[in-house]
């Protein structure tokens, strides 16, 4: 059997029944996008629709999830679509540590305390993102090689 895109949903906060709507609410209002897809099976969505299908899920998940590891979260999204999961990502701090592993280097630094820039395994150089500038040569080192 094949889940529509609300049976995901469901899935991901069906121990809080109380608060259904709410936070079914949560989810579309983050994505509205996915809105007209809720009856379609998650098999039939493009890439983008089903990204934003399993990103709604992890940040409306309920009990919180004490740490949340989310690949490549812009990928398949609009501008508009990145900017609105950072901003929901911004409200899970001190609830959530959240741990992303993102190429466009420019949409996790929105939301981040903190980078590492990662090859091969092998952390290259860390740092706070508020220091992100003075260290732009060395991380331009690194990414490049």
């Amino acid at each position: 059997m094949t889940f529509t895109v609300f049976h995901h949903i469901l899935y991901s906060i069906i121990s809080y029944r109380r608060h259904f709507k709410e936070i079914c609410d949560e989810a579309l209002d983050l994505f509205p996008d996915i809105k007209p897809h809720l009856n379609d099976k998650s098999a039939t969505l493009s890439g983008g629709e089903a990204q934003m299908v399993e990103l709604a899920m992890a940040v409306v998940r309920r009990p919180r999830p004490r740490l949340l590891l989310i690949d490549e979260p812009s990928t398949g999204l609009s501008p508009e679509n990145v900017h609105r999961f950072a901003e929901k990502i911004r409200t899970l701090k001190g609830e959530t540590t959240v741990v992303i592993v993102e190429q466009v280097i420019h949409a996790a630094i929105k939301i981040a305390d903190k980078y590492a820039v990662i090859r091969d395994g092998k952390i290259l150089h860390q740092d706070r993102v508020c220091d992100i500038e003075k260290d732009e040569d060395t991380v331009q080192k690194c990414i490049l090689g």
